[in-house]
């Protein structure tokens, strides 16, 4: 249930995405505009923004009260979506429609941390979000037979129908957060709260790292469409080269609860984060050698890896950034992902600006977020003495 709610999100993103050549269409834009990467952008402020006010009433309220809030505004946003009559009315749209979907993204990671901790969250994490990332394996393609025989609005109509499902699933899930445990919502004690994750050196840099990781993710989701289909010139194996790579991040997520038993929570997230960077590094070699377009190939070889190195860091980074802060659990989730997504959001949209019809602009982009993402990484583990092990417990009881 917890996954599927997560999936929500990555399913209004991933499905929309082979619509973009009919929105431009509909909307009068030239064929290789990047305007329509508002259509994601947008989305993700109003998810990053939105979670700041989810957390504290989810604290105080309960964690079902906010996650059927979100649900709500979800596919009424959704079905506005489908409606507007222009690209701006669409941002808007698209705006409110993360808002809905914070809304169960901060239930989910609160719900996790009510009943889990340490090495036995980021294994729970791990099945949450693989499933998370592999709804790109199936949403592009979901999106493009959608497309083929009903109008382009169907992939907005589609995350709408499954919101409505999983919310009646989601009247048998039973509420988390202890009577005595919720808090009010004196702006005080929030801002306390909301003080205190981000006086926490190591959950504020863990959850930088995380902002700087899913950056490189972020600008993916920008262009893939136009690096594909412009690029290289083979539109029509978008849906499969989208969804391969985000296969391979679903894969390494499932791996990650064996993974952890063997390299432990703090060595695996290091381990990632080298790989990830020196990926970076050999995506931005071979990008120069080439001219700035590889062949599809060695360009595809090294996003599998970038995606696998990924898979590994995003549930991993949320469960140490969340472990010093079980006590605030929902204030917290909400901190941390305004945080990470607006980081993460705001980053993407300088090679997305700067992007020039070759792969110059994201190789050195995916360089510099896995660097800092790295360095935010180690920065975390000295300010805890290398997270420690005690917090590899079992899980609580919930």
């Amino acid at each position: 249930m917890m996954a599927t709610l997560m999936a929500l999100a990555a399913l209004s993103i991933d499905a929309v995405v082979p619509a973009f050549p009919a929105i431009r269409q509909h909307f009068g834009l030239v064929a290789d505009s990047t305007a329509t990467t508002g259509i994601i952008s947008w989305f993700f402020f109003g998810i990053a923004i939105s979670q700041l006010l989810y957390g504290p009433l989810a604290d105080r309220f309960g964690r079902k009260p906010i996650l059927f809030l979100g649900l709500g505004i979800y596919i009424a946003s959704a079905i506005w979506a489908s409606f507007a009559p222009t690209l701006s009315t669409l941002y808007v749209a698209r705006f409110f429609w993360g808002l809905g979907a914070a809304g169960p993204r901060v239930v989910v990671l609160s719900v996790v941390r009510d009943r889990f901790e340490g090495e036995a969250m980021a294994k729970a994490l791990s099945v949450i979000f693989g499933i998370f990332i592999l709804v790109p394996v199936g949403a592009p393609t979901l999106g493009a037979a959608l497309i083929a025989v009903l109008p382009w609005q169907s992939v907005f109509w589609a995350p709408a129908v499954l919101a409505l499902a999983v919310g009646v699933w989601a009247l048998r899930l039973r509420e988390t957060l202890n009577p005595e445990d919720r808090v009010g919502l004196r702006p005080r004690r929030i801002a306390q709260a909301a003080g205190e994750v981000i006086r926490h050196r190591a959950a504020l840099s863990f959850a930088f790292a995380g902002g700087f990781a899913s950056a490189v993710l972020f600008t993916w989701l920008n262009l893939a469409e136009l690096v594909v289909g412009d690029v290289y010139g083979r539109p029509e194996i978008f849906p499969y080269v989208f969804g391969g790579t985000a296969a391979f991040g679903g894969f390494a997520m499932f791996s990650n609860g064996r993974l952890i038993d063997r390299f432990t929570l703090p060595g695996l997230i290091r381990k990632a984060g080298f790989l990830f960077t020196i990926v970076g590094l050999g995506l931005t070699a071979i990008t120069f050698l080439a001219g700035g377009t590889p062949p599809m190939w060695q360009f595809l070889t090294g996003l599998v890896i970038l995606f696998v190195s990924f898979g590994l860091l995003a549930s991993n980074l949320n469960s140490v950034a969340m472990l010093p802060l079980g006590h605030i659990a929902g204030t917290a989730a909400a901190v941390i992902g305004a945080l990470t997504t607006l980081i993460a959001v705001a980053l993407a949209l300088i090679p997305t600006a700067f992007f020039a019809g070759d792969l110059i602009s994201f190789s050195v982009s995916v360089l510099v977020f896995a660097a800092f993402a790295l360095l935010f990484i180690m920065r975390g583990q000295k300010a805890t003495g290398s997270v420690p092990e005690a917090a590899a417990e079992a899980p609580k009881v919930g």
